[in-house]
């Protein structure tokens, strides 16, 4: 008699995120972003000057479609937009369904970060789902954030609903989160938009997107690649994925000298 397999466990999906800012001169200054996990690697700076972007730009490193790349014309609908110390606000000044979610979200953090003058900062993400996960987007999972190296948030996620602790628990993460944390104070909304898109990116874990016949299918509508306009040549880049559930040291590795500004002095 033939039994059915045991789930496979899927290891822990793991992000991070660093930032850093310096002063080019005495008006303006730039913020460098790198972000890394299995399905992604960018980098992106940020310029700006008087309290408004005069740049942004981005470098596609790693990505899992083929229209990825393309996206980072896109920033320019922020050169003139203020900055301001709100993530949740910075969010909302662009259609973020007309860019590349990763390569938008992460300039507006970097907008966050010239607004409020911080120096450096990193985020490390990782969603570990249960033992007897099948596929992501129906299983459990614990969700965990640090910044700087310490824990600020950790979550019980059933699905697309956070389960624990308070005052997260019972909200989803899909609709009303951002009005949700846009109450709270900044640096927690920031904290828990950066986990909340950590969830979401984990899902693709445990999916062999080149295997062949794996369906071609994407956030419709949703982000840069898969508009309408550029769905039909949305394609995979095949071999994007890596895995860094053993390793999460490599992740960003390769940006340090980038993110020192390639050895200058933060002045």
């Amino acid at each position: 008699m033939t039994t059915a397999a045991e789930p496979q466990p899927l290891g822990a999906y793991r992000r991070r995120i660093e930032l850093a800012t310096r002063s080019v001169t005495t008006e303006s200054n730039e913020a460098r972003i790198a972000i890394e996990d299995d399905h992604h690697h960018f980098r992106i700076s940020v310029f700006s000057k008087d309290g408004l972007v005069t740049e942004a730009a981005a470098q596609t490193l790693r990505a899992p479609n083929l229209m990825c790349p393309s996206a980072s014309s896109q920033l320019n609908e922020l050169e003139g937009k203020p900055l301001n110390r709100s993530y949740a606000t910075v969010l909302g000044l662009t259609d973020i369904r007309r860019h590349c979610t990763h390569l938008v979200e992460m300039a507006s953090l970097g907008m966050v970060m010239l607004a409020r003058d911080i120096a450096h900062r990193t985020y490390e993400a990782e969603v570990r789902y249960d033992a007897d996960a099948g596929r992501p987007i129906e299983s459990r999972s614990t969700a965990t954030l640090l910044r700087d190296g310490s824990q600020v948030l950790q979550w019980r996620v059933d699905r697309m609903a956070i389960t624990d602790p308070a005052p997260y628990a019972g909200r989803s993460i899909i609709n009303g989160f951002t009005r949700f944390v846009s109450e709270l104070d900044d640096e927690t909304a920031e904290a828990a938009l950066v986990l909340r898109r950590a969830v979401f990116t984990s899902l693709g874990r445990g999916m062999d997107m080149d295997a062949p016949g794996a369906p071609r299918t994407g956030p419709a509508g949703q982000c840069w690649a898969w508009q309408k306009e550029r769905a039909d040549r949305a394609l995979r880049n095949l071999g994007s994925t890596l895995d860094f559930d053993m390793n999460p040291e490599a992740l960003t590795a390769n940006d340090r000298a980038w993110m020192a500004f390639d050895g200058q002095d933060r002045s």
